[in-house]
């Protein structure tokens, strides 16, 4: 649900970024309307959804069972 709020508000922010540029190279006025949809635009990318945590590289952790047998504990010495 997040991802499509997110999408939608790009959608709306980028076309009112496009009515905004070509609003200042026309010179005609800009309507307030459009400053508001550019923040909409703002709120998109800042909702966008960035994938999980445990997908980026190098962070995965180790499995439970792997990290189990791998343990030794430093209270018993095998001398």
């Amino acid at each position: 649900m997040l991802r499509l709020l997110s999408r939608l508000l790009m959608i709306a922010g980028t076309v009112s970024l496009l009515w905004l540029a070509y609003g200042l190279i026309s010179g005609e006025p800009i309507p307030n309307y459009v400053i508001i949809g550019v923040l909409l635009f703002v709120l998109g990318v800042l909702f966008k959804d960035r994938g999980s945590a445990l997908s980026k590289p190098g962070i995965n952790p180790p499995p439970q069972s792997k990290s189990r047998d791998k343990h030794q504990s430093w209270i018993s010495r095998d001398e």
